[in-house]
């Protein structure tokens, strides 16, 4: 309530909408997303239990940080009416104060202020619960702002689960290198074809009949290889240098699952992790591939594929927007995205899933993707 009455005390009319942060003013981010963006209350920003908020201010401004479960973009004007309050605050909690006013004696308030180049980063790394956390905005309050305050844009932002996990047995551990596993409970068939037993290779990708170590990754050997193949990312990995492959078949449910996890990019720099699996499901033929930390060499590979081919040149080309549902037609046609053609923009699946289902009936074509 306290909110309520100091940020009313500031409101004017009529209302405006608050439409962007202004560099060294007001700009917000989570993660590194959503700086210089519209206050969209529908956009959404996952994260995995760790947010980073960084604020771009005037130096030595105080910061108030409030978290919301509902928002409407322009709905309060405050200060001189050049900026507003977009989320809730009738359910807005403050979770950082450099006030001291409305969260008083919170142990944060001592980390609210930006620094001497106006800079301001908090981070929090907690089991968050899973689902909608709601809509955070912040205000940057100082004498050098107009009517001592600024809003910042208003960010919605979703905890999801980690996606991929490490399992109890070891795959690949070299650069450039595959091993052979065989199913125990049940084969798995794909696009009609029975397999007894699969290769998982280091460079983020399953095939069969035979192991691939190929580290070029390209639409032409995609579909003409003679290997079936499954790729949650094919790309030059180097589980040599870090992180780990490994995998495991639950022969009570008949779901088979391969995680590749924190392995750097090859000849990356220090730090570079990437995340994901891959889960069929040897029952239904189903295929899941999941993404979590994606560093990609610090963004600097752009050629992965991500998807699946009956190979033998059995399929036309078909790069599409993994982002978005597909349905194939044909028993044969691969489904998946060659992110070097840059047709629907650079990699954007992580942290996210996709489920390839075969509708001919059990690992029989034509899949589709959701």
């Amino acid at each position: 309530m306290r909110l309520f009455v100091i940020l009313c005390v500031l409101a004017v009319s009529p209302l405006i909408a608050q439409t962007t942060g202004l560099p060294f003013m007001n700009d917000f981010s989570v993660n590194g997303q959503g700086a210089g963006t519209v206050s969209n209350c529908n956009a959404n920003i996952t994260v995995q239990d760790s947010i980073t908020v960084d604020i771009s201010a005037l130096p030595g401004a105080g910061v108030i940080g409030a978290l919301s479960q509902s928002c409407s973009p322009g709905s309060l004007p405050i200060g001189l009416g050049t900026t507003t309050i977009d989320i809730d605050i009738s359910t807005s909690q403050i979770w950082i104060d450099a006030t001291n006013l409305l969260a008083t004696g919170n142990p944060l308030n001592n980390f609210a202020t930006a620094n001497a180049a106006g800079a301001w980063s908090f981070s929090i790394n907690a089991a968050l619960p899973v689902g909608l956390l709601g809509w955070f905005q912040c205000a940057v309050v100082g004498a050098a702002y107009p009517g001592g305050v600024e809003m910042t844009q208003a960010h919605q932002v979703t905890n999801i689960s980690v996606q991929c996990t490490a399992q109890p047995s070891t795959g690949p551990t070299g650069d450039d290198t595959t091993v052979n596993v065989v199913f125990q409970s049940a084969p798995f068939t794909f696009y009609g074809t029975t397999h007894n037993d699969v290769w998982i290779n280091s460079n983020g990708n399953l095939t069969f009949t035979a192991g691939d170590t190929d580290f070029t990754s390209t639409q032409l050997e995609f579909l003409n290889d003679p290997e079936p193949r499954i790729a949650p990312c094919w790309d030059d990995f180097s589980p040599n240098a870090g992180g780990s492959v490994t995998y495991n078949e639950n022969v009570a449910t008949g779901q088979f699952d391969v995680s590749w996890i924190n392995v750097p990019h090859f000849a990356a720099a220090v730090g570079d992790a990437n995340s994901f699996c891959a889960s069929l499901n040897l029952v239904t033929g189903e295929i899941s591939l999941g993404w979590d930390t994606m560093g990609l060499n610090g963004g600097t590979s752009v050629d992965q594929i991500v998807g699946i081919s009956p190979g033998s040149g059995l399929s036309l080309a078909n790069n599409v927007d993994l982002s978005l549902p597909f349905a194939a037609l044909s028993v044969n046609d691969a489904i998946y995205e060659d992110f070097s053609q840059v047709a629907f923009g650079a990699f954007d699946l992580a942290v996210n899933t996709r489920l390839f289902q075969p509708t001919g009936g059990p690992g029989a074509g034509p899949y589709q993707v959701f």
